[in-house]
């Protein structure tokens, strides 16, 4: 199978998933279900099980959108494209500060570009792991929580029912619309809400990360 094939596969999938998402939240929750009305199509982005993927992640940590992207160029700037562990291991904790990173976010970055370094297959494994299993493995990692394993599960390995527990505009967002306030590992009093959305608990968060987004605007 060709790229084009590939990238063309991926879409019908992507299409596929989208559709049998929003048959679910209008069958069993009114309120997403008019999110998905007025929010239309959400897809995730193009990302990949890579080392930028948690040059990415940790980037992202408590920073919004906009500021994360512009460290994240002056990473790559700095680093070279693609980034690899090598080099984030040759600009160092001072160079990665340079970049605007934290002392901690920096020695998060390091901790995996010497994981890497050390065990080449560190990558191909933990795309094959399962959901728990990401999740142990990358809490164990310096710098890395239970949302940081969320986000790599859901943008980077593209997992169709992860729901990025701890994130404060899906909280915002649920409290907001349902009147729950989410809390705790599982959601808490949100758990049985959450719950009800899989086996398409990702898309459930897009279409709240991106009613929250739209509101936030407004207001």
């Amino acid at each position: 199978m060709t790229q084009n094939q590939r990238r063309k596969a991926q879409q019908r999938t992507q299409v596929a998933e989208l559709r049998a998402a929003q048959h679910h939240f209008r069958r069993i929750d009114p309120v997403l279900s008019q999110v998905v009305a007025t929010i239309g199509a959400v897809q995730l982005p193009d990302k990949r099980v890579n080392f930028d993927a948690f040059a990415d992640i940790i980037t992202s940590q408590q920073l919004n959108p906009k500021a994360a992207d512009a460290v994240l160029e002056r990473l790559r700037t700095a680093a070279g494209r693609p980034l690899n562990a090598a080099r984030v291991l040759t600009l160092g904790e001072a160079g990665l500060r340079g970049c605007g990173l934290s002392g901690a976010k920096a020695q998060a970055l390091l901790s995996i570009a010497r994981r890497c370094g050390e065990q080449p297959g560190f990558l191909r494994r933990l795309g094959q792991l399962s959901p728990e299993e990401t999740v142990v493995t990358l809490t164990a990692q310096r710098g890395l929580g239970a949302w940081s394993a969320y986000s790599f599960l859901l943008f980077h390995r593209r997992h169709p029912d992860i729901f990025a527990h701890g994130d404060a505009a899906l909280h915002g967002a649920i409290s907001a619309l349902y009147g729950i306030a989410p809390r705790g590992a599982d959601g808490g009093p949100a758990a049985a809400l959450i719950q009800s959305w899989s086996p398409h608990r990702s898309t459930a968060c897009l279409y709240l990360w991106a009613w929250w987004g739209r509101r936030k605007k407004e207001s």
